[in-house]
């Protein structure tokens, strides 16, 4: 039976607590939230603040946030982590084809955000400081949790396992070999 879903948060939610828990990564309900919130921000028409990694560059967006001031200082912070966040994990397959280094876009995320965990801190803006901190110490892993969401969302049938085995091929992602086990494709070693 196909259920509908009634809002763009609803449909993410589920997506994001299974990639959560398939790749084991420890975050806070705050955190959870904030990943499916950012997925319904960029899924939704006409969206003003979501990140767009493909055309902000991160240099220009530092220099944003070195020109802002206050609470506008620490939001851009945070758009930065956001970007970089969006990057890794929602456009990792882009950024990789055009050569770019993951590494980089890790490096600048989790610095910003502990940047802006650092600003809402002395802003006394709670618990935005623990969210950021929290964010730029699982960069990585929540990364991985947002890659996983984007392609479970055209993963489905025959057609979704073969693209499943083509990014194993390019990637060997640990998630992409527990599925890939899970559907009884590949044997562990």
């Amino acid at each position: 039976m196909i259920e509908a879903k009634t809002s763009m948060a609803e449909f993410f939610r589920d997506m994001v607590l299974n990639a959560i828990e398939d790749q084991n990564v420890n975050a806070t309900d705050l955190a959870e939230g904030y990943l499916v919130a950012l997925l319904a921000e960029m899924a939704t028409p006409g969206r003003h603040e979501a990140p767009d990694p493909l055309a902000e560059t991160m240099v220009d967006l530092m220099q944003e946030a070195f020109d802002a001031s206050g609470s506008q200082r620490a939001k851009r912070w945070r758009h930065i982590g956001d970007t970089a966040l969006v990057a890794t994990g929602l456009y990792r397959g882009v950024l990789l084809k055009r050569g770019m280094d993951l590494n980089y876009y890790f490096l600048m995320g989790a610095s910003a955000y502990r940047q802006a965990a650092t600003l809402h801190h002395i802003l006394g803006a709670r618990p935005l400081d623990e969210l950021c901190e929290e964010l730029g110490a699982k960069m990585v892993p929540l990364s991985d949790v947002l890659d996983q969401v984007m392609a479970m969302t055209y993963l489905h049938g025959d057609q979704g396992l073969v693209r499943l085995l083509a990014r194993w091929k390019r990637q060997e992602t640990s998630w992409v070999g527990r599925r890939l086990i899970k559907e009884g494709l590949w044997k562990k070693k």
